[in-house]
């Protein structure tokens, strides 16, 4: 991103940017500020396609002088161009005209693709993954300092125990903050309890708690809650089973590899240093033979749900009150 930043700051722009990854909120940032670059409110100027996009009129747009202005742009925000090779979308981007930029947005891409290629030979590629959680705690003290707040380390992740890694929710959260505590000079654990809103994922933390501490009414009421707020009872299942597969794999690596080699082995995409942690704990409850079991009864139980032998909301409590059992 350094470079977009450049290229911003110079007004020199390539003919192609590639923005992928699983950062939804660093890929929107990053297109707002190249489209504000490259047209400003010219619209007369900017083309943009989501989700798919005409091939004939992609090439006839391109091939469009840019109206009273220096630069055209044409913007791709997930029209899966490389789900197929297509010999006129590869034939457009290797000869881009000089008065163009196209800003092409995806989640997933194939770097096998010709497009790739051709991406990476006349323009800039950039990932945008998640951050880690130490620069996610920069951003957030930095994004509250601005608004003339203070906050301890320590409450920031409690903040992100409760709004994961994702950077939307988090800065809608950090905002709902910033109202709340309008006039104090610090944030505090209790401003984040009164306010900040518990993601499904963060529920199934309490609930496992809940679950390790034998206390069997706290996590039914914690999964009762849960269908309140309309969560569906085979989510809340399934969020459960991937905890316990997180939890399984954590007591087998505990001890052998660093948290970092942890949180990668626990998540394709890494886990926060927080889940560890929970996991490290949660798993020293349990032997190892027991969280193999609990795996075994979820997919006999998701199966039972799935055939209609019995309904997702009593096999998903009955899951809960037998991962109590055996530990």
């Amino acid at each position: 991103m350094k470079n977009i930043a450049s290229d911003i700051k110079n007004k020199s722009f390539k003919p192609i940017y590639l923005l992928y990854g699983d950062e939804q909120y660093l890929k929107t940032a990053c297109l707002r500020q190249l489209r504000q670059a490259i047209v400003g409110e010219d619209a007369m100027n900017l083309s943009e396609y989501a989700d798919k996009a005409d091939v004939k009129e992609l090439i006839s747009v391109a091939g469009t002088l840019p109206f009273f202005a220096d630069r055209r742009l044409i913007v791709l925000n997930r029209v899966s161009l490389f789900k197929n090779n297509n010999d006129e979308i590869n034939e457009l981007m290797d000869n881009i005209p000089s008065y163009l930029t196209v800003v092409i947005v995806e989640d997933n891409i194939d770097k096998r693709k010709t497009l790739y290629k051709i991406i990476n030979k006349k323009g800039y590629i950039c990932e945008i993954s998640r951050l880690s959680d130490g620069d996610l705690t920069k951003w957030a003290v930095k994004k509250l300092s601005d608004a003339g707040f203070k906050i301890r380390g320590s409450t920031v992740s409690h903040l992100l125990s409760r709004t994961g890694n994702d950077m939307n929710n988090i800065d809608n959260e950090l905002e709902k903050i910033i109202s709340y505590c309008e006039g104090r000079e610090e944030i505090t654990t209790d401003d984040i309890d009164d306010i900040v809103i518990f993601q499904p994922q963060e529920r199934v933390f309490e609930m496992i708690e809940a679950i390790c501490a034998g206390r069997k009414e706290k996590a039914l009421k914690l999964y009762y809650d849960s269908i309140a707020l309309k969560e569906a009872p085979l989510k809340i299942l399934t969020l459960l089973e991937r905890n316990y597969i997180g939890i399984l794999q954590t007591k087998s690596g505990n001890g052998k590899l660093p948290d970092s080699e942890l949180a990668k082995l626990i998540g394709s995409k890494g886990v926060m240093r927080f889940v560890v942690e929970k996991y490290k704990r949660f798993a020293s409850m349990y032997s190892t033979e027991r969280l193999k079991q609990l795996i075994r009864d979820f997919a006999f139980i998701e199966g039972d749900i799935k055939t209609g032998k019995i309904s997702d909301r009593n096999g998903t409590e009955l899951m809960i009150i037998s991962a109590m059992k055996g530990m």
